[in-house]
């Protein structure tokens, strides 16, 4: 991740790479300190990937939404 290439490529060929090698997956593209945010709220909870980490928090925020 310390290297950055650019290459000209029609989106078509870029969607069909990312669904052959990540299948049923979606990206988010975020500021930095937010990804900074993100880590550290996992560390401390010691969740095991980013996907159970968007899960916790949406499950916070809709206990938070029932609530109110």
């Amino acid at each position: 991740w310390d290297r950055e290439a650019r290459v000209r490529m029609p989106v078509r060929v870029w969607r069909e790479a990312m669904d052959r090698h990540f299948p049923g997956s979606g990206w988010l593209r975020l500021p930095d300190e937010v990804m900074d945010e993100l880590l550290a709220y996992r560390s401390r909870r010691a969740l095991p990937s980013w996907e159970a980490t968007v899960r916790e928090l949406l499950a916070a925020a809709a206990v938070e939404e029932t609530v109110r």
